[in-house]
């Protein structure tokens, strides 16, 4: 059983990334000043392949932090209750927990769903109106959708929804940021790696490179974060 107010599943779309989209290797070496890894591999270091697996890897801690997404990606199914508020114009307002949505279309793969009584009315297949003066209108760029008040609420579920979410392009802000935290993902085993040979001199400083390059990353994704989103 799904709880109210989780998502069941929250993916890249269409299929799981297998390139980095948000910056690339030389983006990694320009903002850490790290030596560039190739494809040799000599005495155990990171491949190029290893080092876009981990920048692909934070490109999702990105998108966790932020809420939102700077390549298409696909919530599978998200739930609503009542905690939710009435707009000026008396329409119901959700928020949903992902940003820019995309234009709902059962043609993509979308679902609206309503729950009337004991059954869940879809609300995509045509019998309902989206618009100003329709049945329901959903503000892509933040993530509003708004339904009519014409139905009962109660503790339980009422509305259920699959959509579409990601920005088109990435701005130079997130390519720093995902640069940052790749790079901090790369250099701390190092700092592992000095814990035991007695390198306190060492350890610290690239405990300092670590940190602060985790610091400078997450104080930029602070500013995009969405409503309701935290670390």
């Amino acid at each position: 059983m799904v709880a109210i107010g989780s998502n069941v599943a929250n993916v890249p779309s269409p299929n799981p990334p297998t390139a980095p989209t948000y910056c690339v290797i030389d983006d990694v070496v320009r903002y850490t000043q790290l030596l560039a890894p190739s494809e040799a591999a000599d005495e155990g270091e990171l491949t190029q392949t290893h080092w876009n697996n981990i920048i692909i890897d934070m490109e999702g801690e990105v998108d966790r932090v932020t809420g939102s997404s700077w390549r298409a990606r696909r919530v599978e199914l998200e739930y609503h209750d009542r905690n939710t508020r009435i707009d000026e114009e008396n329409w119901v307002m959700f928020q949903l927990r992902h940003f820019p949505a995309k234009t709902l279309s059962a043609a993509s793969g979308d679902a609206l769903e309503v729950r009337q009584g004991n059954a869940w009315e879809n609300w995509l297949d045509g019998s309902k109106t989206e618009g100003v003066a329709g049945h329901y209108w959903l503000e892509e760029d933040h993530g509003f959708l708004r339904i009519r008040r014409t139905f009962f609420w109660s503790d339980q579920a009422r509305v259920r929804i699959k959509y579409r979410y990601g920005f088109s392009a990435v701005p130079q802000e997130i390519r720093e940021a995902t640069a940052l935290l790749a790079g901090a993902a790369i250099k701390r085993p190092t700092l592992l790696g000095t814990m035991g040979r007695g390198g306190e001199a060492d350890k610290v400083s690239v405990a300092s490179q670590v940190e602060a390059w985790e610091r400078r990353a997450y104080t930029i994704l602070a500013s995009y974060q969405g409503p309701g989103v935290g670390y």
